[in-house]
């Protein structure tokens, strides 16, 4: 009986120990099933994070080098149709908090992968704007730099090298604040709102805060616009504000902004543009920053070589736009026959007949 008892715990503990070990292999492939798991859910979110960064990066409203800072969507922006720049917000100003500050400084934004700049940010006084003559720039090339002239654009350059906070602001020629902008951008766009800016500083003595950023579409190198917001700090934009987008456009040209390249387009397309400088009707007092519009000297010829309203003069008009130019104006020549008449009169019987001026000739 003692040998059978005995028997059966010697064949029993074998057993148990088989038992046990299964049990054991069986608890290790749980765990290692369950640890792989967790870690292919890990993998999972660290993948989708970066393809969230890319996309935001690269998407059309988001300003390169900064993609936390949202701005103006493309998808807002109607297209170009004669003004230089439109009002976003209903022209309200939206500053964070962290950037509202009461002493200069300047932000500017690391360009991205693809050398484009991004936003810029200023707190901007007369103790920061520069003294003397703006220093040579020629030999900054922004993304999507091309050289291309038209006789039909005020000084024939397409392309300017434009300062997202301008240069009479601040004096800053730094790379990461010159883009790749149309003349038309740059002068008419602007000029105008940094002459504004200017202008409150010199009669206030109180600062503005200021902020730029370009709007790309996709991957594209050169900017579609720049979106511009402007207030003023100790009176909380009671005497400066504004929020505005500008067109990169150059009225007859055709642009394409993935590679700089462009051609001539509707010459129909100058008469849609708002040429006439805005700073001369709204700014008056207000000065040009250097490099940017038209001098002082042009300004004086072209009003020495005016004609008064009552002057009979030889005019050419496009009917089709209710345009009229000097006979020798470039736009003139461009339009179409059917468009075409010649009037000999006053000024001020086209203008009351509802036609308006050239804003290449100024007639």
């Amino acid at each position: 009986m003692r040998k059978s008892v005995g028997l059966v715990r010697k064949n029993i503990i074998p057993i148990l120990l088989i038992v046990m070990m299964i049990m054991a292999s069986l608890s290790a492939c749980s765990i290692f099933e369950f640890g792989n798991e967790e870690q292919t859910s890990s993998q999972t979110i660290s993948a989708e994070q970066p393809a969230s960064s890319v996309e935001s990066a690269s998407s059309s409203q988001q300003p390169a080098g900064s993609p936390e800072s949202a701005t103006v969507s493309l998808t807002e922006i109607p297209d170009w149709s004669g003004e230089a720049s439109i009002e976003i917000n209903n022209n309200e100003p939206e500053f964070k908090d962290t950037e509202i500050k009461d002493e200069d400084y300047e932000k500017l934004s690391a360009k991205d992968g693809q050398g484009r700049c991004g936003q810029a940010v200023a707190c901007v006084s007369v103790e920061s704007m520069p003294e003397g003559e703006r220093g040579s720039i020629g030999m900054i090339k922004p993304s999507g730099w091309r050289i291309k002239k038209y006789d039909f654009i005020d000084g024939k350059y397409l392309y300017n090298r434009c300062h997202l906070i301008g240069w009479q602001l601040t004096g800053d020629n730094d790379e990461e604040n010159l883009i790749t902008g149309t003349r038309y951008m740059n002068t008419e766009g602007m000029l105008p709102y940094e002459n504004k800016v200017a202008a409150y500083l010199r009669g206030s003595g109180n600062h503005v805060m200021y902020k730029v950023a370009p709007i790309y579409e996709g991957d594209e190198p050169i900017a579609r616009g720049v979106h511009m917001q402007a207030m003023s700090v100790e009176d909380e934009g009671r005497g400066l504000s504004f929020n505005v987008y500008c067109y990169n456009v150059q009225p007859a040209v055709n642009i394409n902004y993935e590679t700089g390249q462009s051609e001539q387009g509707d010459m129909d397309e100058l008469e849609l543009a708002d040429i006439a400088n805005f700073a001369e009707r709204e700014q008056i007092g207000t000065e040009f920053s250097e490099g940017s519009g038209p001098d002082e000297e042009d300004v004086q010829n072209r009003n020495s070589n005016s004609k008064s309203n009552t002057d009979e003069t030889h005019y050419i008009l496009n009917t089709n736009t209710k345009k009229f130019h000097y006979e020798g104006c470039h736009g003139a020549s461009q339009i179409k026959n059917k468009n075409r008449q010649d009037f000999t009169g006053s000024r001020e019987e086209l203008i009351d007949k509802g036609y308006s001026p050239c804003g290449m000739c100024h007639p």
